[in-house]
């Protein structure tokens, strides 16, 4: 009985370190979506304007940091993960 209670641990365990890496795949992901949709922002300012503008220049550079802090985030939180499972 306890040899299952262990092999149930260990899976369970598992499960949720997968758990956690897809849920960081996905903030990831919507930081760079949201990045994305600052760019989109960006070009349709130029469009409408014609010319390089200071909020145009603004939602390029605020969409550069959010993909950096983006991820800055991803990796910690994936030594985070590694750490972890070294301990175990």
């Amino acid at each position: 009985m306890e040899n299952n209670t262990t092999e149930l641990a260990q899976i369970r365990t598992s499960l949720a370190s997968k758990r956690t890496k897809l849920a960081n795949v996905r903030t990831f992901l919507s930081y760079v979506r949201t990045a994305l949709i600052l760019v989109s922002v960006a070009f349709a300012f130029y469009k409408i304007e014609k010319r390089v503008d200071w909020v145009i220049i603004t939602f390029g550079v605020v969409a550069g940091v959010v993909l950096i802090i983006g991820i800055i985030h991803t990796m910690l939180i994936n030594q985070f993960i590694r750490g972890i499972k070294k301990e175990d």
